[in-house]
């Protein structure tokens, strides 16, 4: 079973009295992963840009 597979059964589980069509299911999986991307993405640049302003925050005071 794929990742993906799994977000699906996990997506269908937290509605299960909704019949999702396989596009709505999709959809659902695709969003979801672009949210946890965006916000890896965003950790990731905040942490660079905080390990930066150190790092010119030491040089600056040498």
């Amino acid at each position: 079973m794929t990742n993906f597979e799994i977000l699906k059964q996990e997506i269908q589980s937290w509605y299960p009295d909704y019949a999702f069509s396989d596009e709505e299911l999709n959809g659902a999986v695709r969003d979801l992963i672009k949210f946890f991307a965006t916000g890896a993405l965003y950790t990731y640049e905040a942490k660079n840009k905080g390990l930066q302003s150190q790092e010119n925050s030491v040089k600056s005071n040498k």
